[in-house]
């Protein structure tokens, strides 16, 4: 990986913790208590875009470990630690490891299963449902209104968009139709399910 992207990565991280511990707006009272609703699927009365983002903030990790199949075994240190830790910290743990860089090992077999067809077709079939849930259903000025009063939320949304610039940067440095990442998450399951694993 070149030296100017991981300067990207390293500005990126830089940004997204400056925004979470400086910028972000307020916890609300009871965000235990509500993170663990939405976790436990108590949705009542809940703006379907804040769930579907908080759904898809899962789902979002499994699309780029499926992206980043190649890199995972890198040398020195190898990526997939930091791609795990993104199932709970998102971009805060993902960057970090991206950052340090490292030269790929040939893909072992639970690479090439975590890359193929299948895995980014099963990935991409909860994204769907949760996308067009939060579309038909959600309220733009609603969720617009949470963000700027909802720490949770604010660092949530910001988290998203930061995992959707590293697909388009991490795409981009593979090579091929890139241009597919464009799209969130289904975007970089569709570029994983096109391009071979090991290029």
């Amino acid at each position: 990986m070149s030296a100017p992207l991981r300067a990207v990565w390293v500005a990126l991280f830089a940004l997204l913790l400056g925004e979470a511990l400086l910028l972000s707006p307020p916890q609300r009272p009871d965000q235990t208590a509500w993170i663990l609703r939405l976790l436990t699927g108590d949705w009542a009365g809940e703006e379907p875009l804040v769930v579907a983002l908080f759904q898809l903030m899962g789902v979002w990790p499994l699309a780029l470990a499926a992206l980043l199949a190649p890199w995972l075994r890198r040398e020195p240190v190898p990526l997939w630690p930091f791609a795990l830790g993104s199932m709970a910290l998102g971009a805060f743990s993902l960057l970090p490891g991206l950052a340090l860089g490292g030269t790929p090992v040939p893909p072992a077999r639970w690479q090439q299963r975590l890359g193929s067809r299948v895995v980014a077709g099963g990935i991409a079939v909860p994204a769907l449902v949760l996308f067009g849930w939060g579309v038909v259903a959600g309220s733009p000025s609603a969720f617009a209104a949470i963000w700027r009063t909802e720490q949770f939320v604010h660092v949530m949304a910001l988290d998203f968009l930061t995992l959707w610039a590293v697909s388009i940067g991490v795409a981009r440095h593979q090579g091929g139709p890139w241009a597919l990442t464009f799209v969130p998450v289904l975007g970089a399951l569709a570029y994983r399910a096109a391009r071979p694993l090991d290029a």
